[in-house]
């Protein structure tokens, strides 16, 4: 377990943030398959809730019917041989290791853009990563979607998320997850192949307050700030300089009065 972990951190270092998912013979130039392709953020924006899709279990369901709590996003494909799988194994390793309940706190949907995968992909897929996540994750927390290319048009162009098919089963697309919040809003995008525990999970928090910015935990809040360039939380060390500053001229400005106040009691005890 330990080598394959170790190879898929090795393999998720070498695959491009924009990875084209193409045979050799098929593969056109970088710049034609990258064309096209990227993340118009829309932080703020609602998500088509009345969208239709099908489930790993057959089931016909609205999006909306889904998000009744934060939502994690993984906009991929099941037959994706690459960067797709790096995505769903990482998204399966760090969702019990975030301080949060799946299926209670969160729940996971895995939305396919390719309109012609089916149900069987769709459950083998998640079966696969249920086995990755263990037992922790319960079954219905993890939801794994498909649908006709409408709908898959209404939620990625909502999302912002640009891909483009080059041949049969083959996509360039970009590599992100995106947290939506309880009412369908689109909080946070997060991006790359490979996630960390602590930036999901503030991700999440965010999105259960229904805001785009941070309001977690109120010492994690302050002393730490979303740093969009690296899509990562990183520790503010200014505002934390000044929270000590504060904490310690607090504690000074008391320790100065409570000396004062004991003086006193000290001399009016002398007199009597």
């Amino acid at each position: 377990m330990r080598l394959k972990n170790l190879f898929i951190h090795i393999a998720s270092i070498l695959v491009l943030s924009w990875h084209i998912c193409a045979s050799a013979h098929e593969a056109p130039s970088a710049e034609d398959a990258l064309a096209g392709v990227g993340i118009d953020e829309h932080l703020g924006s609602k998500l088509p809730l009345n969208a239709k899709f099908k489930t790993d279990d057959g089931r016909e369901v609205s999006l909306g019917e889904l998000i009744d709590k934060p939502v994690l996003i993984q906009p991929i494909f099941y037959s994706c041989s690459g960067s797709c799988s790096i995505i769903l194994h990482s998204v399966a390793s760090i969702s019990t290791k975030m301080g949060l309940t799946p299926g209670k706190d969160f729940r996971l949907l895995a939305i396919s853009f390719d309109n012609e995968e089916d149900v069987e992909l769709a459950r083998n897929k998640k079966f696969n990563f249920l086995k990755v996540a263990g037992p922790g994750l319960p079954p219905d927390a993890w939801t794994f979607l498909f649908s006709d290319q409408k709908n898959i048009d209404l939620v990625m162009n909502a999302l912002g998320f640009r891909y483009k098919k080059l041949g049969s089963n083959n996509y360039t697309h970009p590599n992100t997850i995106i947290a939506v919040s309880p009412s369908g809003m689109i909080s946070r995008y997060l991006y790359g192949s490979i996630f960390q525990p602590f930036d999901v999970s503030m991700a999440l928090e965010e999105a259960r307050a229904e805001k785009t910015g941070i309001t977690v935990r109120k010492l994690l809040s302050y002393c730490f700030n979303y740093d969009s360039a690296g899509s990562k939380y990183v520790l503010n060390v200014s505002r934390l300089a000044l929270g000590l500053t504060l904490l310690v001229g607090g504690a000074f400005v008391a320790f100065l009065v409570l000396g004062k106040n004991k003086k006193k009691i000290a001399h009016a005890t002398n007199k009597s």
